[in-house]
């Protein structure tokens, strides 16, 4: 539904309101003229009335859509939101099911909860140029840093396309996505497949919800990853 019908159709039933609450006071006051000059004045010029009610509507619209991830996405919804972004660069692995892409966005992979991974207090090696060096598993590392390792491996610094449902944000404002690699590697099935995280299926993002069940049961069948232990 385009926004200014939805506005309109906002100021109209605000303006019956203020209408139903101008003559309840004048009644209640008994003041019959009074009544009549209100009246006319609600009903001389609805052009003005509409434009004044849209001044004080419209700032907070847009105020209720930055408070809540439910306006957001619903304010998205209105306006037709983009169902896919393509080739979007991921500059950082947050955690198993969370990335940051080059645009400064965070991502959280629908269909995916990550094992706790607590604070690296180990010493971070870097090389000469400041990167830092990527040490192969070892028997004394934990699932854990495997499975960010794993999707530091699939995901970072590739270009990615996200794939969207009917809930975009959740309550965090990141955003809920489908990941794809550009050689169509479904991340998120990817993940699960090798065990890095635990699945987790909530509505109303359901789309792939079998072949996510699909990737877990394989993951436990093959005692691979979490679903080893």
């Amino acid at each position: 539904m385009p926004v200014v019908p939805a506005l309109d159709y906002v100021v109209s039933v605000l303006g019956i309101i203020a209408l139903k609450a101008s003559c309840r006071r004048v009644i209640l006051t008994q003041r019959p003229k009074v009544l009549l000059t209100v009246q006319s004045k609600t009903f001389s010029n609805p052009e003005r009335n509409n434009m004044k009610l849209h001044k004080i509507i419209l700032p907070i619209f847009f105020i209720l859509i930055t408070q809540s991830s439910f306006a957001q996405n619903a304010f998205e919804e209105i306006m037709g939101g983009k169902k896919q972004d393509k080739n979007i660069k991921v500059i950082r692995v947050i955690a198993p099911d969370h990335i940051q892409l080059e645009t400064g966005e965070k991502v959280k992979l629908i269909g995916l909860r990550s094992p706790y991974i607590p604070p690296n207090r180990k010493e971070v090696k870097r090389d000469e140029n400041g990167f830092v060096i990527e040490e192969d598993p070892t028997p004394e590392t934990t699932i854990d840093q495997v499975a960010i390792s794993f999707v530091k491996d699939l995901l970072l610094n590739k270009l990615v396309r996200l794939e969207f449902d009917a809930q975009k944000k959740d309550d965090d404002f990141n955003t809920l996505a489908y990941v794809f690699l550009s050689d169509g590697i479904f991340a998120n099935a990817e993940i699960l497949r090798n065990g890095y995280a635990h699945l987790q299926i909530q509505l109303p993002n359901i789309k792939y919800q079998d072949q996510f069940k699909g990737a877990y049961l394989e993951a436990k069948r093959e005692k691979r990853g979490l679903q080893g232990e």
